[in-house]
């Protein structure tokens, strides 16, 4: 499951314009989301970083939104 996030992740990495990494880029990388019709909370983007790092376990529906955001039909129910 890390790797398919992973890839997720590397696949939304390309279609963002800077990664992610403080507070202030993770609100500029929600408004990227919603200019794509994709809402998406900065909270949100900071725990799919949480669990790559092992922190933290992101839910089904942003890893839904991110699938939609990186052009794959969504992940569904794992």
């Amino acid at each position: 499951m890390k790797r398919k996030i992973g890839f997720l992740l590397k696949e939304v990495g390309t279609k963002l314009v800077e990664k992610a990494k403080i507070g202030n880029d993770f609100l500029k990388n929600v408004s990227i989301f919603s200019q794509h019709h994709i809402n998406l909370k900065s909270s949100s983007l900071k725990k799919i970083w949480h669990y790559l790092s092992g922190a933290e376990k992101p839910s089904h529906e942003t890893l839904d939104r991110l699938a939609l955001f990186a052009g794959f039909p969504g992940l569904g129910k794992v």
